[in-house]
C-alpha cells in the first residue's frame, strides 16, 4: 500500500491510544498481550514515528470530539481531549482548507449513501464519522471498532472510496 497523506482516526483508536499511551509512545512492556493489541500498539507506534517523520496528516472530527466528551472517566476524558486538541493544533488549518460543506451538504451526502446502503451502520455517529473522513479526502478511516464498522468493511468496501482499517491493517 502507499504511504497515505491523511488518516482520518475514529474514538475508538483515540481511546486505544490513551489507554496504551505508556506502550505506544515510550516502549513500555504490555501486560497480558493479546494478538491484536500488541499488533495494534506496534502499529500506532510506527505510525505516530512515521506521521512526526512525514508529511502525514492524523485528523479527528468534531464527531470524534462530541464522543469523547462523552467518555464518563474524567481522567481519561481530559486526557482523549488533550490528544485530540494537540491533533488539532498540528493539522485543522489544513482540514479547514478542505472542508467548504455546510450542514445541508453534508445531510444530502448523508441521505444519498443511506439510500445506496450505508444503513447497514445502524449508529448515526459511525455514519457522520464516516461521512467526514470522505468529506476531508482522508486515504485511511483508522478505527478498531469491530462491532460495526469493521464488521460491515466488506459492503462499505462497495459503497465509498475509503476503505476502513484497523491501525496494524495498514
Amino acid at each position: 500500500m502507499k504511504s497515505p497523506g491523511r488518516i482520518f482516526l475514529d474514538t475508538s483508536v483515540v481511546n486505544f491510544i490513551i489507554e496504551y499511551s505508556e506502550q505506544i509512545n515510550d516502549g513500555a512492556p504490555v501486560d497480558h498481550p493479546k494478538d491484536r493489541i500488541c499488533s495494534d500498539i506496534l502499529a500506532l507506534s510506527t505510525i505516530h514515528y512515521f506521521a512526526n517523520h512525514n508529511p502525514i496528516e492524523l485528523i479527528v472530527s468534531s464527531t470524534v470530539l462530541q464522543e469523547v466528551q462523552a467518555t464518563n472517566k474524567q481522567q481519561k476524558r481530559v486526557a482523549m481531549q488533550q490528544y485530540c486538541s494537540e491533533l488539532s493544533r498540528r493539522f485543522n488549518h489544513l482540514v479547514n482548507e478542505d472542508t467548504t460543506v455546510n450542514g445541508r451538504q453534508l445531510q444530502y451526502f448523508e441521505e444519498f449513501l443511506l439510500e445506496k446502503g450505508l444503513d447497514i451502520l445502524t449508529n448515526k455517529n459511525d455514519r457522520r464519522l464516516i461521512l467526514e473522513a470522505l468529506l476531508w479526502k482522508c486515504d485511511i478511516f483508522c478505527t478498531r471498532d469491530y462491532r460495526t464498522i469493521l464488521k460491515h468493511r466488506g459492503r462499505l468496501k462497495k459503497l465509498i472510496p475509503i476503505q476502513p482499517l484497523t491501525p496494524s491493517e495498514w
